[in-house]
C-alpha cells in the first residue's frame, strides 16, 4: 500500500511542472527571450571567453611592474692547484620599461571588447531564433484553428448537399467533392498540428521546459502592422558585428606598442649572499648590482612585426568597410519590404471583407441553386485562404521588424512588440 502510495505521488510530481507551464499565463516574447538567453549554452560560452579575456588584461597588465625571482648557484671550481666550491642565493628584480611607458595592456582590453561584441552577436543570434521559432508557432496555431474551423463549415455544408441529394435537388457529385474537401482539409489539419509539436519541441529546448510542454503563447497584437522603425543607417554603428571588427582593428593598432615596448630596455636590480670557499680570498660575501640589458640587434624582428600588424590593420578595416556595405544594403532592403508588408496588409482587410461576403453569397446561392457546389467550395477555401495569408503577412511583419532591430541592436524594442504602448 506504501508502495502504490509511493508510485502516485512521484507520477504527480513529475507531472506538475508540466501542469503549471500548461496553467500560466501566455508566454510573451520578452519572457520567453529571458529564459532563453538565461539557459543558452552557447551564451555562457562566450561569457567565459569575455572573462578569460579579462584575466588575460590583468596578466598583460602584470608586465608593468617589476618582476622578481630567486637565483641558487652552485659552481665547483677545479684548479692545478687547489679546488673550492662557491654557492650564492640571489634575489633579482627585472622591469621591462618598455611595456609601463607605452602601455601595452591596452591591446589586451581591447580583446575585452571584442569579446564581449561576439558576446552580443551570439546573443542576437537567440534572439532571431527563438523569435522565429514563437512566430511560427503562433502562425501555425492560427492556421490549425481555421482549418478546424472550416472543418466544421464543411460538415454542415455536407449535410445540406446530402438533404439536396436526397431530395433530388442535387446530384451525388456534390456529396463527394464535399467529402474530397473535408478529407483534404483532415489532411492539412494533421500536418499543421505536426508542424506546431515540431516547433513546440525546439522551442521547449531552447528555454529549458519540462518535456512535452507546450505553454501557451501571448499573440501578436494587430497594431504592430503600424510600427515603424526609425532605424537610420547611423544607427548601424550598434551592430555588434562592426562593433567587433572595429575593436579588432583597434587592438591590432595597439598591439604596435608592443613592437615599441620591445625596443626599450630592461633594467635589472638584484642582491645576495654567496659564500665563497676560495682559499686565496677573503671569505663569504654580500653582492649588490643593477644592470641594463639593452636589445641591440634581432635581425629586423620588430620591422617584420610591425609590418604583420599593419597589414592586419588593413585586412580588418577592408573587412569592416564590406560588412557596413552589406549591412547597408540589409537595412534599406527591410525597410522596403516592411513598407510593402504594411501596404498588402490592408488590402489584404479589406480582400478578407469580400471574400467572407462572398462566402456568405454562395452559401445562399448553392442552396437555391444558383451555383455549383465546386463555386461554393471554391468561395469557402479562397475566404480561409485570405484569412491565412493576412495572418501571415501579420508574423511575417513582426519578423521583419525583428531583423531590423537587430540589426540595429535594439534587444528593448524587440521585447517591447507586444506591448499596447510603445
Amino acid at each position: 500500500m506504501n508502495r502504490m502510495l509511493l508510485t502516485f505521488a512521484l507520477s504527480v510530481c513529475l507531472q506538475i511542472p508540466a501542469l503549471l507551464f500548461a496553467q500560466a499565463t501566455p508566454l510573451s516574447l520578452s519572457e520567453c527571450l529571458d529564459r532563453a538567453l538565461q539557459h543558452s549554452y552557447a551564451l555562457n560560452s562566450y561569457e567565459f571567453n569575455v572573462q578569460a579575456a579579462q584575466a588575460a588584461q590583468q596578466a598583460a597588465t602584470s608586465q608593468y611592474y617589476p618582476h622578481f625571482s630567486a637565483e641558487l648557484s652552485h659552481n665547483q671550481l677545479l684548479f692545478s692547484s687547489f679546488n673550492y666550491r662557491q654557492q650564492a642565493g640571489m634575489a633579482v628584480a627585472d622591469w621591462s620599461a618598455g611595456d609601463w611607458l607605452k602601455k601595452t595592456a591596452r591591446a589586451s582590453a581591447k580583446q575585452v571588447d571584442v569579446e564581449t561584441a561576439d558576446k552580443q552577436i551570439v546573443l542576437l543570434d537567440v534572439v532571431r531564433r527563438v523569435a522565429s521559432l514563437y512566430l511560427g508557432i503562433l502562425r501555425s496555431q492560427q492556421e490549425t484553428n481555421l482549418l478546424e474551423q472550416r472543418q466544421q463549415v464543411l460538415e454542415a455544408h455536407q449535410q445540406v448537399a446530402e438533404a439536396l441529394w436526397q431530395s433530388g435537388a442535387r446530384t451525388e457529385l456534390d456529396v463527394m467533392q464535399t467529402r474530397t474537401a473535408i478529407n483534404m482539409s483532415a489532411e492539412r489539419y494533421n500536418a499543421q498540428q505536426a508542424e506546431t509539436h515540431k516547433l513546440y519541441a525546439a522551442l521547449s529546448r531552447l528555454l529549458d521546459l519540462p518535456t512535452g510542454a507546450q505553454p501557451e503563447l501571448q499573440e501578436m497584437p494587430s497594431q504592430i502592422i503600424d510600427i515603424v522603425p526609425d532605424s537610420i543607417q547611423a544607427a548601424l554603428a550598434q551592430n555588434p558585428a562592426l562593433q567587433a571588427l572595429q575593436f579588432r582593428e583597434q587592438k591590432q593598432n595597439l598591439r604596435l606598442r608592443e613592437v615599441q615596448a620591445s625596443k626599450w630596455p630592461h633594467v635589472q636590480m638584484y642582491g645576495g649572499y654567496v659564500e665563497d670557499g676560495d682559499p686565496t680570498a677573503e671569505g663569504n660575501y654580500w653582492q649588490v648590482g643593477v644592470g641594463l640589458q639593452v636589445p641591440l640587434f634581432r635581425w629586423g624582428e620588430a620591422k617584420f612585426r610591425g609590418q604583420e600588424i599593419e597589414a592586419t590593420i588593413r585586412e580588418l578595416h577592408s573587412q569592416r568597410a564590406q560588412a557596413e556595405r552589406e549591412m547597408h544594403i540589409q537595412l534599406a532592403q527591410l525597410t522596403l519590404e516592411l513598407n510593402q508588408l504594411r501596404a498588402n496588409y490592408h488590402l489584404q482587410q479589406e480582400r478578407l471583407r469580400i471574400t467572407q461576403r462572398t462566402q456568405q453569397i454562395a452559401a445562399a446561392n448553392y442552396q437555391a441553386g444558383l451555383v455549383s457546389n465546386l463555386e461554393y467550395l471554391d468561395a469557402q477555401e479562397e475566404n480561409m485562404a485570405t484569412q491565412v495569408t493576412l495572418n501571415e503577412t501579420r508574423l511575417f511583419y513582426a519578423m521583419r521588424l525583428i531583423d531590423d532591430y537587430a540589426l540595429t541592436n535594439q534587444l528593448d524594442y524587440i521585447k517591447r512588440l507586444q506591448e499596447k504602448e510603445r
